[in-house]
């Protein structure tokens, strides 16, 4: 069949009324399907380039002022489309064939990037030129990442999610978090153009990727004539609004992902004031910190077979406050990597815990829409807690982020512990 006449489409499951088949049959152990195969070959490209810019970014950012409050700003423009364009995302994603969205986000980030590229090698950097730069890949971000996710029931049969889902997270967590900071670190130190470089071509790659991948995925059920975005919106939000396990867990994510930003805000300063770390040390940290989340990747499916989901988050999240207290209290590179690491790991695991949760209950023609909500709720309290970093930073000194988030965060694991033992 040929690929304008193919719709992608998940298969129908327990708890989700009415979802649409899919029409090929479902991937053997063995593997996924190609389909699945170059949709995660392209995020892992672009998490690559996520990564070697969240380490390259912040370090360009201090050769130009050691604000702590502009330093967040950084973090601010880059995470505030999360809270500006998360819901819109996700109600374009529900609209739109979503492999012609990742094709486009992932090449206008691929421009974006090269310009920054071009500024850093010819000596024309600003900070404004960042917080712009920031903020568009940032949105690109956005996009890509709830149709990525989206994406992954039209692939895969209902029982190969948590698989789909961890080889989606190990890729996220290799380039954007383990290899991508530590490699850029180094190729800053080396050349401050160099990553900024890579970046480009790991972004061109990965629409490279997206041009192969067969099929049209449009959802289950377009927008009609008449329908507008702004009622497509409204009736997301009524869906979510009277789901009350997966409305409480929407915000118990947005105050940890909060919390947690108001201290990797300023971990920049923290890491070359307090801890006497260099460029390189800085993404060497990074590199192993996050290394975290592949143990997070191994937990999660344990811990949600003998654990019900309310202890199960719990739990992580108060391993996320003690790793926020430990850093707080220690000026000594290795334990600072080591309590960080512990850190990740329980961010990892509540990441994957949420997004099966998602993926299982929401149907598929609401599924773009819903994801949106939870990123607003989510990764959109980001920039409001890089903010706040940044200004107690700046008051009380960059150790206070880390041990004032690690005392509120424990008052997020009690509220995580209330939800109904059956979610």
């Amino acid at each position: 069949m040929s690929s304008s006449q193919t719709t992608c489409r998940p298969p129908a499951s327990p708890g989700a009324p009415g979802r649409p088949y899919a029409p090929e049959p479902p991937p053997r152990r063995a593997g996924l399907g190609s389909r699945f195969a170059r949709v995660w070959a392209s995020a892992a490209a672009t998490n690559a380039a996520d990564g070697v810019r969240l380490a390259a970014l912040p370090l360009l950012a201090t050769a130009l002022t050691r604000d702590p409050r502009l330093i967040a700003g950084l973090t601010v423009a880059g995470t505030l489309p999360w809270l500006l364009l998360s819901i819109p995302a996700g109600v374009l994603v529900d609209r739109v064939d979503r492999r012609s969205a990742l094709l486009f986000t992932a090449a206008a980030r691929a421009v974006v990037l090269g310009v920054v590229t071009l500024a850093v090698a010819g000596g024309h950097v600003t900070l404004p030129l960042l917080y712009l730069a920031a903020f568009l890949l940032g949105a690109g971000e956005v996009v890509f990442d709830n149709v990525a996710q989206t994406l992954v029931p039209s692939l895969v049969g209902a029982g190969a999610l948590d698989r789909a889902n961890a080889r989606l997270h190990v890729s996220e967590v290799a380039g954007n978090d383990i290899a991508g900071p530590g490699l850029g670190g180094l190729l800053y130190a080396a050349a401050a153009a160099a990553p900024f470089a890579l970046g480009t071509a790991c972004y061109a790659g990965a629409a490279a990727l997206v041009l192969r991948l067969d099929g049209t995925f449009r959802p289950a059920r377009g927008a009609g004539p008449g329908i507008s975005a702004t009622a497509e919106m409204v009736e997301g939000v009524r869906w979510l609004r009277h789901q009350p396990v997966l409305r409480r867990l929407a915000w118990i994510a947005g105050a940890v992902m909060l919390l947690n930003s108001a201290a990797t805000a300023v971990l920049v300063l923290f890491a070359k004031q307090d801890l006497g770390l260099g460029d390189a040390g800085y993404g060497a940290l990074l590199s192993a910190t996050m290394g975290g989340f592949l143990l997070g990747g191994a937990v999660a499916p344990r811990l949600r077979r003998h654990l019900p989901l309310n202890r199960a988050l719990a739990a992580v999240i108060a391993v996320a406050a003690t790793s926020q207290f430990a850093v707080g209290l220690t000026s000594r590179p290795v334990a600072t990597a080591a309590a960080l690491a512990c850190g990740t790991a329980a961010f990892g695991t509540a990441s994957i815990l949420l997004v099966g949760v998602r993926q299982t209950l929401v149907p598929d023609r609401l599924l773009g829409r819903v994801n949106g909500l939870y990123r607003f709720c989510g990764l959109g309290a980001v920039p409001i807690g890089a903010a706040l970093g940044g200004v107690l930073a700046s008051a009380h000194g960059v150790r206070a982020p880390f041990l004032l988030g690690g005392a509120a965060m424990l008052v997020v694991a009690a509220a995580a512990a209330r939800l109904p033992r059956g979610a």
